[in-house]
């Protein structure tokens, strides 16, 4: 095998991973973290977790039994929970809930201009 030839394998199978990668930014099991009028929501197709950054509470929802939103289902499923929960902290690079400026704050709107949340 000559070196070219082995130089365009590497770099297809190069082409190829970085395009696994884009493609999985934005895969449907992925967890995608927005602001909707003061509800920091992380969801999944299955699984919506919010936290109301007015009054300082968090709900889950099972999306496939309420569509709607309605029933807080953190109970049934404290593992989901905890895990959009985590998804949220990392991804604002805080450790609690608690840090997370009030709805309404200066410190929201930064967030958002710094592309953090939607």
């Amino acid at each position: 095998m000559s070196a070219r030839s082995l130089l365009s394998g590497l770099s297809l199978a190069a082409l190829g991973a970085a395009a696994a990668v884009f493609a999985s930014l934005e895969a449907p099991g992925r967890p995608r973290m927005y602001l909707d009028a003061g509800l920091l929501v992380v969801d999944t197709p299955e699984y919506a977790w919010s936290f109301d950054t007015a009054w300082r509470r968090e709900r889950l929802h099972d999306l496939r039994t309420d569509p709607l939103r309605r029933e807080d289902a953190s109970g049934a499923h404290p593992g989901v929970a905890r895990w959009l929960r985590g998804v949220a902290l990392h991804r604002l690079g805080l450790r609690t809930l608690e840090e997370i400026p009030k709805g309404g704050s200066q410190e929201m709107d930064r967030l958002k201009e710094l592309g953090y949340l939607r």
